[in-house]
């Protein structure tokens, strides 16, 4: 699993290899969990199509790689509180 992830309890948005909707993930940087709600597109260039948002460049890490065919999801922060 790799992700770029947001840092906010409202819906936001991830890459996710092997994950599916309805999932739980944990977030690589935060160590935080959250859950999986949805795929929005089947590969970054869909999204960068639809959203005109650029995922293979946005915030790149080197721990994290990104490839065009990975898939996008939206997902929500798993609050401890």
């Amino acid at each position: 699993m790799h992700g770029r992830l947001g840092r906010s309890n409202r819906l936001s948005r991830i890459l996710i290899a092997s994950c599916e909707a309805g999932s739980i993930a944990l977030d690589l940087v935060t160590r935080q969990p959250l859950f999986v709600h949805e795929q929005v597109a089947d590969d970054l260039v869909e999204y960068y199509e639809r959203e005109e948002f650029d995922f293979y460049s946005y915030k790149t890490h080197p721990y994290l790689p990104v490839s065009l065919d990975d898939r996008v999801f939206e997902y929500v922060f798993i609050s401890g509180d």
